[in-house]
């Protein structure tokens, strides 16, 4: 169905900067239990302040793709996130699932142009990489230390720039990380409350005031922070 939908184009006016189609990419825990389920739990040990005893809950959680359609959200494609076995000596985690999902995504739209949308966790080598082979572009909020060089680069070229001229939009192009440069964007935005807001995105895709006019870059920044909203809306499964 998906894939009907964009070969008809009827989603055209969505593309991020006319060109990618915005991918959320969001872990979600499915069920919690006190006891083991299976040997495909998670397991996360806790301290009860209570009684000092430290319990254990096992866990089954999946990560979703989802194709962002203006204020809906269409899911294409899903991987759990589990062990495979009780004995692993490293657990499975929300990054080595995306590694599996977006072979998945790869296989299903080999050509279709993607932009992931991830939150500051996917704001790492590993994801930059998993795009770049797969020719995708990405927008992830950043957290100052999430990647210490960047953010000291990007904190310092900032704190220059905003001397010179005061805006509630700051950005980088061209910050050296490794074989790569990247592209860090501060924005104020506002909160469900209505207040205002500081975030800081990482990008590859080139930043200019132009594009941040052209609000597909604002539109999809703003719906990454409002990721747990979207999937609260109407969510089409692909069939």
């Amino acid at each position: 169905m998906i894939k009907e939908l964009l070969k008809k184009r009827s989603l055209e006016s969505y593309r991020i900067e006319g060109k990618y189609w915005g991918v959320i990419i969001d872990g979600t825990g499915l069920h919690t239990f006190h006891e083991k389920h299976c040997k495909h739990c998670l397991r996360r040990a806790y301290t009860n302040k209570e009684t000092g005893e430290t319990n254990v809950l096992y866990m089954h959680h999946v990560l979703e793709a989802k194709l962002v359609v203006g204020d809906m959200v269409f899911s294409i494609a899903s991987e759990f996130i589990e062990n495979e076995s009780e004995n692993v000596s490293k657990q499975d985690c929300e990054l080595k699932a995306f590694d599996r999902l977006a072979k998945k995504i790869k296989k299903i739209f080999k050509r279709l142009p993607i932009c992931i949308l991830g939150d500051s966790l996917y704001a790492c080598e590993t994801v930059f990489n998993l795009c770049r082979a797969h020719k995708w572009k990405y927008i992830c909020r950043f957290k100052e230390g999430r990647i210490k060089s960047i953010s000291t680069e990007f904190k310092a070229i900032k704190e220059l720039e905003q001397s010179k001229d005061q805006n509630s939009l700051v950005w980088v192009n061209d910050i050296a990380y490794k074989d790569r440069t990247v592209n860090l964007m501060e924005a104020t935005m506002k909160t469900e409350d209505g207040k205002s807001k500081e975030y800081v995105f990482i990008t590859d895709i080139k930043i200019t005031k132009r594009t941040w006019n052209d609000s597909s870059l604002q539109e999809e920044a703003a719906g990454r922070l409002k990721i747990k909203d979207l999937t609260n809306k109407k969510i089409i499964v692909t069939i």
